[in-house]
């Protein structure tokens, strides 16, 4: 497993002719869908974050380096993932799934829907955030972070991972050296989530998790991860149905930019 997670990484670069197929099928589900609209001048980067992304046909029989992205491979890391208790198994399996899932293009967007919706993986990815090793718990954060990138995983998302996501932006004590990858990458899908769903905070936020948040952003031992957090308190005052959530925690516009920073409040619309 470990020699299949290193042989996955930067995947999309050696393999272009995966990538020549997906800009294919996206773009022509992006023009079959805007030929119909009064709206048809979409730009390239709405396309390749917004649209869902229609998967190639697959080999029957890969070989080499095709079946490092296949259904099968990702079904056998996922079936791993379900039933194996070595941590090692368990961060090596993560951990090609996120390399799989990492780039910004279209094949982290089609082996994120392979992933959670297609093998329906993400009650596999969830339990690792349950992990007692923070190795596990890092590759599963990230994993999470990559795919929370893609709006057609949102719904399933919300519903399937977003409780254990802001239980662990709750609890995590923040002691373990993987912390603060754990902390930037669990604040990034929960930002990324709501932007599409800000319903979910209603019913999942507590008071100790926007305390948790706050405490983050205040952090200085833990860069990465302070901005992240202020980067997701930016959005939750910019958002109406978002503001009550801070002001029952005592938070105002001049309170929130002295945490948030200027830069990140200029910036609150772009995302992980």
């Amino acid at each position: 497993m470990c020699i299949l997670h290193n042989l996955s990484y930067r995947l999309d670069a050696e393999v272009p002719t995966r990538y020549r197929q997906l800009e294919y099928h996206t773009r022509n589900a992006h023009t079959e869908k805007s030929s119909t609209s009064c709206f048809s001048n979409k730009s390239d980067k709405m396309m390749n974050n917004n649209y869902d992304c229609p998967l190639p046909e697959e080999e029957a029989n890969p070989k080499g380096s095709s079946w490092l992205y296949h259904s099968d491979a990702v079904r056998t890391y996922l079936n791993l993932m379900g039933k194996s208790k070595k941590d090692a198994t368990l961060e090596a399996c993560a951990g090609a799934l996120q390399n799989l899932t990492a780039s910004k293009g279209l094949m982290s967007s089609g082996m994120s829907q392979l992933i959670g919706l297609k093998e329906r993986g993400l009650p596999h990815i969830a339990r690792l955030l349950q992990s007692g090793n923070s190795d596990v718990v890092r590759s599963g954060a990230s994993l999470l972070s990559n795919m929370s990138r893609h709006p057609a995983l949102h719904r399933v998302m919300g519903n399937q991972v977003f409780p254990e996501v802001t239980r662990l932006l709750t609890s995590h004590t923040g002691n373990t050296s993987n912390s603060e990858d754990i902390l930037s990458s669990v604040c990034y899908t929960v930002r990324n989530l709501l932007a599409s769903q800000p319903q979910l905070a209603k019913q999942y936020f507590s008071s100790s998790m926007v305390n948790n948040v706050v405490n983050l952003c205040r952090s200085s031992s833990s860069p990465k991860a302070a901005e992240a957090a202020r980067l997701l308190l930016s959005d939750l005052w910019s958002s109406k149905e978002l503001q009550a959530i801070l002001r029952q925690q005592g938070f105002d516009r001049n309170m929130l930019g002295a945490l948030a920073g200027a830069n990140s409040l200029r910036n609150f619309t772009s995302r992980f």
